[in-house]
């Protein structure tokens, strides 16, 4: 059955019992008709690979392979052409109500992010920094807030750096929880500090600067080219990867001053199955502080940021008996299965509803230490060991960050949202 769905421009939706067995073999994708948004809701809209897709039922299939369908269904989806912004959310509500249909109703969807293991689907990232839509379609954290490709940071297991607290969106339609939304808040539970966000002319770069008598963040990035220039003095600290949703200069000014944003770790991604490189990942976010009267801890995102080690053979090793011992204590967060911790999967979704999964500690100085005995500092150890140092130095010195409100116990953690 097609329908025209709720809010719309025009377009139709195919509604059937197992919406991704319907798709064909063959390719459409050089077809005009298939760059358009909106027939990702026909019957014959080519997802993916249509092999693939008919491998996943979805119905009675596991967590993660449901995320992995949902996934992919965006990433092919925000490659698509839509005459109006405002529909990227509507366009896509009839396959987000199939799918929420098939899961069970302790998961829920907030403007196109599915609330089970929420924090690791707040890690896409934009491939092309998109233009700002003067009009409001999604909140920032939703990758429906840019109008470029995006890509997912994703993995099998992860160790958690913060907690989603509280998820909350205003419907603009009361009864369609799939489709535009008006208003979109979230509150997390986790590590923050301060950075520069540098225009190069090699591109962008975060630049952590903060003095702390102990941590020594000093040194050329290997990375940077050689050459003249100012650009080549600039010493950012530590090797990330940016990617910007949209173009943060765009408002300023000063075009080419620097902007003073906030990282959030969420995340380490842990990768066995590659046997060099790739190993360890931390992925988080860019934030900007917002204008509007708050309290001082609230946010919008701003763009996606990450740090990967390279550990070798030796540290594989080492990691392994590490996430070995954090599995066999229930303290590592497996996407496909229940934590054992919980008598039951509705007891999980109840009291997790977001799969937070267990921070294994708040120790960010420590966490991944036992790499140091195989004589290499590893670049996501230095990190965190920097934002519990620059914590410790505000605390010492009396000197507190009205953007960050109040400091929980636990050194350099603190309670924050994103619009």
């Amino acid at each position: 059955m097609a329908a025209a769905l709720f809010n719309s421009h025009g377009g139709l939706y195919y509604s059937s019992k197992y919406p991704f067995l319907s798709i064909p073999f063959f390719n459409f994708n050089d077809l005009t008709l298939f760059t358009r948004g909106w027939v990702i809701g026909a019957e014959n809209f080519p997802v993916g690979n249509a092999l693939e897709k008919r491998l996943y039922t979805v119905a009675g299939e596991i967590d993660a392979s449901r995320r992995s369908v949902w996934q992919n269904i965006v990433k092919d989806y925000s490659r698509l052409d839509l005459t109006f912004a405002s529909d990227r959310l509507v366009a896509i509500a009839g396959m987000a109500a199939e799918l929420g249909s098939i899961w069970d109703g302790g998961v829920q969807c907030y403007a196109g992010l599915w609330s089970l293991h929420f924090r690791s689907s707040l890690l896409w990232y934009s491939v092309n920094p998109s233009v700002r839509e003067k009009d409001y379609i999604a909140p920032s954290w939703s990758w429906a807030s840019v109008g470029k490709p995006i890509e997912w940071f994703d993995a099998d297991d992860c160790d958690g750096l913060a907690e989603v607290l509280h998820v909350d969106v205003d419907l603009a339609s009361p009864g369609h929880p799939f489709g535009p939304v008006t208003k979109g808040v979230i509150r997390l539970n986790g590590p923050l500090c301060q950075a520069r966000l540098v225009k190069t002319k090699y591109g962008e770069i975060l630049c952590f600067d903060y003095d702390t008598q102990d941590t020594n963040v000093a040194g050329p990035d290997p990375d940077m080219p050689e050459g003249g220039g100012d650009d080549v003095n600039i010493d950012p600290g530590f090797r990330t990867t940016i990617m910007l949703d949209h173009d943060p200069w765009s408002d300023a000014l000063n075009k080419s001053a620097d902007i003073i944003v906030y990282v959030a770790p969420l995340q380490t991604d842990i990768n066995l199955k590659m046997t060099y490189s790739g190993l360890l990942r931390l992925g988080g976010l860019l934030l900007a502080p917002t204008t509007e009267s708050s309290p001082g801890n609230r946010f919008r995102r701003v763009g996606h940021f990450s740090i990967q080690d390279l550990w070798g053979m030796e540290g594989k090793r080492v990691y392994e008996e590490r996430v070995t011992k954090l599995r066999g204590e229930g303290k590592l967060q497996q996407k496909d299965e229940k934590p054992p911790s919980f008598a039951s999967r509705q007891e999980w979704l109840m009291k997790d509803p977001f799969g937070n999964g267990v921070v294994a500690d708040n120790s960010l100085r420590y966490r991944y230490t036992t790499v140091v005995n195989l004589g290499y500092e590893g670049e996501i150890s230095r990190f965190l060991e920097y934002i519990e140092r620059c914590a410790e130095e505000r605390r010492k010195l009396g000197v507190r960050d009205p953007n960050l409100g109040e400091e929980d116990d636990e050194v350099g953690w603190y309670t924050y949202e994103i619009v």
